[in-house]
């Protein structure tokens, strides 16, 4: 059986991917973990616009330190592996957590990432010609509990396959 390329997929799609990406898998588990922190799950960050694209600036300093865009995916089912595409964004910047973006209503943010540990980084969605979110199923292979990987730096690609 030949194999579906992520990244080719993607440019295929009209997606622009630079040297330093990083493939970033947001992950469904531990639910009544983050509602004893009064953090919602990941279905209810979804399906409140345009809290991921927020959600996801925050993150632990150095995180996205080189990476000029990131591939976000989420997970979907009960197992990791199964990933699926949301959208492709490029890196502006990064800030003290204390400078992050808020959407009213969502105090948790502030609550869990202003604080030292944290930065916000600016991050741009990019509009392909064709929209692959929510519609490219991804095997996250067997270092699934990795949640952020290199996909693509200079003299390295470690592509993950289309199942």
């Amino acid at each position: 059986m030949n194999r579906v390329s992520l990244l080719k997929t993607l440019e295929f799609s009209g997606y622009r991917l630079d040297e330093e990406v990083l493939i970033v898998r947001h992950a469904t588990q531990k639910a009544r973990v983050r509602r004893e922190k009064g953090i919602p799950t990941l279905p209810e960050i979804m399906a409140t616009e345009c809290l991921l694209e927020v959600y996801q600036g925050y993150q632990q300093s150095g995180r996205f330190k080189h990476a000029t865009q990131i591939v976000s995916c989420y997970s979907r089912g009960a197992t990791p592996v199964q990933t699926v595409f949301y959208g492709v964004f490029d890196v502006l910047g990064n800030y003290p957590a204390t400078e992050g973006a808020l959407i009213a209503g969502q105090d948790w943010l502030v609550r869990r990432y202003h604080n030292p540990h944290f930065e916000y980084y600016c991050l741009r969605p990019q509009v392909a010609e064709t929209d692959l979110s929510d519609q490219c199923l991804i095997n996250w292979g067997g270092d699934y509990r990795r949640w952020i990987q290199p996909l693509k730096s200079p003299g390295r690609v470690s592509d993950k396959d289309i199942a």
